[in-house]
């Protein structure tokens, strides 16, 4: 899916709602992303430095977007704004 340049400058001026630290992505994390998702389409996440060094980023983050069916908008270290198509009724 390509996004729009609109939907990318709002992810920016988002502010993270969801910070993942030591405990790391955990079934909790899951479904507050899930439904933040159902609410507004947008969320930022932020590793915090306690997340675990030895990890890539990227591809934790890129696991949590397949795991909660999102896409990521923007991605800049450990921060990643993440978008899902609301459902059509």
């Amino acid at each position: 899916m390509i996004l729009s340049s609109g939907l990318v400058s709002m992810a920016v001026k988002l502010h993270p709602t969801v910070r993942i630290g030591k405990s790391g992505i955990t079934q909790g994390i899951i479904s507050e992303i899930d439904q933040q998702l159902k609410a507004r389409q947008l969320v930022k996440v932020k590793l915090l430095k306690s997340f675990s060094a030895d990890r890539n980023k990227r591809e934790v983050l890129s696991q949590l977007a397949g795991r909660t069916s999102s896409e990521i908008v923007k991605l800049n270290g450990g921060v990643a704004v993440f978008y899902r198509d609301k459902p059509k009724a």
